[in-house]
């Protein structure tokens, strides 16, 4: 499935006070803005109507929007461009979303997202302005969710 995937768009905001600031920054809501409408229209062209879960990395209690979320739920499109931009900002929580075989989304550093998608997705997004986020393409697939060894056994008392 990861084979399809062939094309890695990476986010992120043009300012450098929005990259070092996030949320906190003056100008986070422009790229906030553009980063929703690029996530939009990833969503929208991969055919994803539901976005699985996976990798979910949670420090704080969860909010009510977020309150049923766990490794395998799969959300729709408006709480997976709520949940990265949250993963943008530096707020959580962190995770992988994920339409096996047609797009990918994982958190970066620096208010950056990557997008892992088809080469036709990438077509049709190749050409998106942008005043407030740089779009950086390059060929690459991202790491294979299937975990090769899964460990299958609890540690035991002497771990």
């Amino acid at each position: 499935m990861a084979g399809e995937m062939r094309n890695e768009l990476i986010i992120s905001p043009r300012s450098e006070h929005v990259r070092e600031a996030l949320a906190e920054a003056a100008a986070w809501s422009a790229y906030a803005a553009e980063l929703r409408e690029m996530l939009g229209a990833a969503i929208d062209k991969s055919v994803a109507a539901l976005l699985e879960v996976s990798e979910l990395l949670v420090s704080e209690p969860l909010p009510e929007e977020h309150r049923g979320l766990r490794n395998g739920a799969r959300v729709r499109p408006p709480q997976a461009v709520a949940l990265v931009e949250g993963m943008a900002a530096g707020r959580g929580p962190y995770c992988q979303l994920a339409a096996p075989g047609r797009l990918q989304i994982e958190s970066g550093w620096d208010g950056a997202i990557h997008l892992y998608t088809t080469p036709a997705v990438a077509a049709d997004l190749a050409d998106s302005p942008s005043e407030a986020a740089t779009f950086l393409w390059r060929d690459a697939a991202p790491e294979p969710i299937e975990v090769s060894e899964p460990v299958d056994a609890v540690a035991d008392a002497g771990f």
